[in-house]
């Protein structure tokens, strides 16, 4: 889920059409942060899946909303 939640906030569309490695890796950067706090904070696993879960289906309905456009990187 971490990967796809990557590519998702890295602009990348699910329907096909373009995405980069610099992209991805702010997408990467990102959930990496994200994954690292929660650690940090003692979160328990579960709740770090919901929370991906979040970001994943937020990431898709900004993206389809967007029309394509970045979320991110412009």
């Amino acid at each position: 889920m971490m990967a796809i939640s990557s590519v998702a906030l890295g602009g990348t569309l699910f329907s096909g059409g373009r995405g980069s490695a610099l992209r991805t890796l702010v997408g990467v950067i990102t959930v990496i942060s994200i994954a690292s706090g929660m650690n940090m904070a003692g979160v328990d696993p579960l709740w770090n899946n919901v929370v991906f879960g979040i970001v994943l289906i937020a990431a898709v309905a900004i993206n389809s909303e967007k029309g394509g456009r970045d979320l991110i990187i412009k």
